[in-house]
């Protein structure tokens, strides 16, 4: 009963979830460029390697870590809602199929999905100035989620026969503390060591993909994270690394020239 039910409210969550994203992007077939398909595509294979085939091979103390959501996280700062929910649903269905040994359950859809909404968060309004605090508020927000809200409540309407709220409460302390279903690390403790994980590795990975989101010529219509204009701390960052790089490739120009001129010397 309680599996079914999990089940549902997921689905209808996620369902709601999309209608918004619909709304709020004000979606148009402007953004379906083929740097967008072509970037994404690349992005939802990637989340679908990290989290599925190595996430699953990396156990410490009997706890996995799904190192690939921060990517879905990524996909929602870089392209919005939309693709941050059709990332994290294809990395879920994807994951499925590869790891057949469970059962489909849309809670941990829901998970993923969750991740790419709140990427997409952080550019929703027009201050970009802030957009590192705000990933890191965001990836926190969605990773207290996962680890304290929704995994819990999905381990135990899986594994048990919840018959009273005394029950679940005793569970759902157990799966905290990493002793339920299996021994693992407890969940805040993961959340501490995951927070500063996930969010480094998305913000090292869009300042590199930005870079070339900065020379598509009509960004602002067609990529969500350029709506407001572009992020003129990384472009000025990158220009004066150009023009760092610029200077010594001159003096070392230079210096050839009058090791040319005074051979002898």
């Amino acid at each position: 009963m309680y599996f079914i039910l999990t089940n549902t409210l997921s689905i209808l969550a996620i369902i709601v979830m999309f209608i918004g994203s619909i709304v709020i992007e004000k979606f148009s077939y402007k953004r379906l460029t083929i740097y967008n398909i072509t970037v994404l595509g690349v992005l939802t294979a990637l989340s679908i390697i990290f989290t599925n085939i190595i996430g699953y091979n990396i156990n410490i103390m009997g706890s996995r870590f799904m190192i690939g959501n921060f990517i879905i996280f990524l996909a929602g700062m870089l392209f919005g809602p939309i693709a941050g929910i059709l990332n994290g649903i294809a990395a879920d269905l994807v994951g499925t199929i590869i790891n057949s040994a469970g059962q489909f359950n849309a809670g941990f859809m829901l998970i993923k999905v969750v991740y790419g909404v709140m990427g997409a968060l952080v550019f929703l309004d027009r201050k970009n100035s802030w957009w590192i605090f705000k990933s890191t508020i965001y990836m926190g927000i969605a990773l207290f989620l996962h680890l304290m809200v929704l995994n819990p409540l999905l381990m135990i309407t899986t594994y048990t026969e919840v018959s009273s709220f005394e029950t679940f409460f005793q569970y759902y302390w157990l799966n905290l503390m990493g002793a339920f279903p299996k021994p693992g690390v407890p969940k805040p403790l993961l959340f501490i060591i995951e927070l500063p994980i996930y969010v480094s590795s998305s913000v090292v990975s869009f300042r590199v993909i930005y870079f070339s989101v900065a020379r598509i010529p009509n960004r602002q219509g067609t990529i969500w994270c350029a709506k407001s204009g572009d992020l003129g701390s990384i472009l000025r960052k990158k220009k004066k690394v150009l023009a760092i790089e610029h200077q010594e490739n001159n003096m070392i120009s230079h210096q050839k020239d009058l090791q040319e001129i005074n051979p002898d010397e």
